[in-house]
């Protein structure tokens, strides 16, 4: 090294790095940036065009003869060297790209690399335009200064691959899919990718990528395999789909227990219930059946309405719930055990058949546990132990009958107001979550 020598960094924003004497300066960055516009080197251009044609990386390394002063570049740089550079794909890009062109996900690639080489590698992994075709490049040195312009927003929606994009310009992009109402998820492993990450809906960091870049991820890939994103995203679709089914029976619960309270403050009548009574309904109907329901396939895309579907179930088969057992409850005995248990029971079965209502399709694994529930909603009062615990008392025969005969009924009511309201707000859903796969 010499005494007067100098550095400049590498910066993804200008893309060289340089070094240097008082009185010259060796240069090494993209040759965009060092030789463009220069007419004696168009035959270097197009060699270097030829290079990125093939999805090669090319730098070119230059020399001025004075010193860079400000970072801003002499004029008259005299080519040294081209450094080509071969891209090693991984080997699960391509299947990764064609699952999600098949959800209807369309990709993008944001780099700070020649628009022209990012384009030749997408193609090479299978990425495609919407229409079918080869991905729309565009060198993000074009992009319009204000990121919030029509332009802007139009090149954004039409283009599939971006090169030369600095940070700022990284972050911009996604504001701007972010404003044309896309759920913008993103990858990235660098500190030029820190911002933008920050921004998206769901940032992804590469486990072996820098520092903040995972702090501001929502999700850190630890063995850097894109192969894991279709799982990732079938993981959601599951615990969504599968919330909107245990979301109405938790939902129901609460709308009955306040109409109790409610109409118990109104009327001063004694509440129906003890907190026991509540815990082994609960957990017959809600708790353990929610806990399995939560835990199976679904595979069906999130389809907005979700609150509304939830909610047009839930309320109605909530009232449907508290009356029948406020009904039950008085006819029998008001503040006697017995009428607690034959209005816990007839909520228990209207609430088995409400369990049935969400989980349909009623595949054999939900019908052995709506059936298992059931006989542990009956055996919970049939074995001395457990009835004494739960404060029940044994029905007659006829109490029986009242029983299953108001559970039925109200079981009978709740389905015809799901038929009406919620299973086809819920058929629609599936069938468009099927068309978008």
């Amino acid at each position: 090294h010499c005494a007067d020598s100098w550095t400049i960094p590498f910066s993804s924003a200008r893309k060289w790095a340089a070094w240097g004497t008082a009185e010259s300066s060796i240069v090494m960055g993209a040759p965009e940036m060092l030789i463009d516009g220069i007419a004696e080197l168009e035959g270097l251009r197009q060699k270097v065009r030829l290079y990125a044609e093939e999805g090669l990386r090319v730098l070119v390394v230059v020399r001025f003869g004075e010193r860079i002063q400000d970072q801003t570049l002499p004029e008259h740089p005299v080519p040294l060297a081209l450094l080509v550079l071969e891209e090693d794909l991984r080997d699960d890009a391509r299947e990764t790209l064609a699952y999600f062109r098949r959800q209807g996900v369309r990709v993008r690639i944001i780099s700070g690399d020649s628009p022209t080489t990012v384009a030749a590698l997408a193609a090479q992994v299978g990425l495609q335009s919407p229409d079918g075709n080869a991905p729309q490049a565009f060198d993000a040195r074009q992009l319009p200064s204000d990121p919030t312009s029509p332009e802007f927003l139009s090149i954004v929606e039409s283009t599939d691959v971006f090169g030369r994009v600095t940070p700022e310009q990284k972050r911009a992009l996604v504001n701007a899919l972010q404003t044309q109402k896309h759920c913008v998820a993103m990858t990235g492993d660098g500190v030029n990718d820190a911002l933008a990450l920050k921004d998206a809906d769901l940032g992804i960091a590469m486990g072996n990528g820098a520092a903040a870049t995972k702090a501001v991820s929502q999700l850190v890939l630890v063995d850097q395999k894109f192969s894991v994103l279709p799982s990732v995203l079938g993981e959601g679709r599951r615990i969504m789909a599968n919330m909107e089914r245990v979301s109405s029976l938790f939902l129901a619960k609460t709308t009955y227990a306040t109409l109790f309270v409610i109409l118990s403050a109104i009327f001063a009548w004694r509440y129906p219930f003890l907190p026991r009574h509540f815990t082994y309904v609960d957990t017959l109907t809600i708790g353990i059946p929610a806990f399995f329901i939560a835990l199976g396939p679904n595979n069906r895309r999130y389809v907005p309405g979700f609150l509304v579907r939830t909610l047009s179930l839930a309320i109605p088969s909530g009232i449907v719930l508290g009356v029948s057992a406020l009904a039950v409850y008085s006819s029998v005995g008001d503040g006697t055990a017995l009428g607690s248990t034959a209005a816990a029971l007839t909520v228990l079965i209207a609430g088995l058949w409400l369990l049935s209502i969400t989980a349909r399709p009623l595949v054999p694994w939900r019908i052995a546990l709506i059936c298992t529930m059931a006989a542990g909603g009956v055996l919970g009062v049939f074995i001395p132990v457990a009835r004494h615990f739960f404060a029940f008392e044994w029905p007659s025969a006829s109490l029986w009958l009242v029983i299953v005969c108001a559970g039925l009924c109200a079981g009978a009511v709740i389905e015809a107001f799901s038929r009406v309201l919620y299973l086809g707000r819920l058929r629609e859903a599936e069938e468009e979550g099927r068309a978008r796969d």
